[in-house]
């Protein structure tokens, strides 16, 4: 799996200029660039009118930013992500202009990313190989088999639309940011927003092969957002889905191409994530939860720190058992195409 890097080393393209930032996209901004996990609770007060003076970022550091994103966005996220939960711990605000801070700042949360998302990773329309660490806003999944025409394609490509994604669970992400957490960075944190993740992909998008199959048609261009939509979901639409709400949340992660055999006998074509919580690297498979007297539970596989390592990350095995005794084996691979359309 390629790094940060993978997708912004083939765009030489200039820095746009900034997009319009709202002034709570550009205190977020500020934090990204200048490294600070709680600036947006650090203001000071003008004492001639009493007016907040929040920290902003200029015109002239829109630039800096965005090489930075551009070269680990997952981390200038997370210190968004602590800055707005920093918000619950500034004991100036009444409770009810806390939960009105904190509305304002997830939308901005969300709507700055989409925006560093397109400065940071522009079109590429000449398909690029490999898995990519991150997934920006606008990426398309081409598949694994670049020699297929078009019209014979097995499977539809596979578009991701943050805009609408962020819409469709604007308020489960709201209600992140406001249950009161005051180390949102412990494993235990991490790991109860894997599970709500998780749970949202598998019941939101159920899993239904036969149907799916027949919806998402081989010449199309989908929107991962449709599948959410429509309820009908595969694991590739269950993986990028995941993938992007994880990376909105601060948790490490990666996307994860991989066959899986479900104790057939056989190897499947399959499409689920790689989450690292505790210091320790494990497959996250929303498509296949763990069943418990009828309930679905998150499912999730240790790995070896050096089963991760991007350069050997292709033809590795893990076997798992679930909980009903049935045995669930995955074989990496690293085959994949994408392009980036916004």
């Amino acid at each position: 799996m390629g790094g940060p890097d993978t997708i912004g080393k083939h765009s030489h393209n200039a820095i746009p200029n900034m997009p319009t930032l709202g002034v709570n996209e550009r205190a977020l901004a500020f934090a990204m660039l200048h490294d600070r996990n709680n600036s947006i609770v650090q203001y000071s007060v003008d004492t001639a009118d009493g007016q907040r003076i929040v920290p902003s970022l200029s015109d002239n550091e829109w630039p800096a930013l965005v090489n930075k994103f551009k070269s680990n966005p997952k981390e200038a996220i997370a210190t968004a992500r602590l800055n707005v939960f920093s918000i619950q711990q500034d004991t100036r605000l009444s409770e009810a202009d806390r939960t009105a801070r904190i509305e304002r700042y997830v939308r901005a949360f969300l709507d700055l990313q989409v925006k560093l998302d397109i400065a940071a990773f522009p079109n590429i329309d000449k398909p690029q190989s490999g898995v990519p660490e991150y997934i920006p806003h606008g990426l398309i999944d081409m598949g694994s088999d670049l020699t297929q025409d078009p019209a014979r394609r097995s499977r539809e490509m596979l578009h991701v639309d943050k805009r609408r994604m962020f819409a469709q669970t604007a308020k489960n992400i709201l209600k992140y940011f406001q249950t009161p957490n005051t180390d949102s960075s412990s494993d235990a944190a991490k790991l109860s927003v894997v599970k709500n993740v998780a749970a949202l992909v598998y019941t939101a998008m159920p899993y239904d092969k036969a149907e799916a199959a027949t919806y998402h048609t081989s010449k199309r261009v989908v929107g991962v957002h449709e599948a959410f939509n429509e309820r009908l979901a595969q694991c590739r639409h269950h993986a990028l889905y995941t993938q992007v709400m994880l990376q909105a949340l601060g948790i490490t992660s990666r996307l994860f191409k991989c066959d899986v055999d479900f104790g057939r006998g056989r190897f499947e074509s399959h499409g689920a994530n790689l989450v690292r919580i505790n210091n320790k690297w494990y497959i996250l498979d929303a498509t296949n939860p763990d069943v418990k007297d009828g309930i679905g539970e998150i499912f999730m596989i240790p790995m070896n720190e050096s089963d991760v390592d991007p350069t050997s990350l292709k033809g590795k095995e893990w076997v798992a058992k679930k909980k009903d005794g049935s045995t669930v084996k995955y074989r990496s691979r690293n085959d994949m195409y994408y392009t980036i359309r916004h």
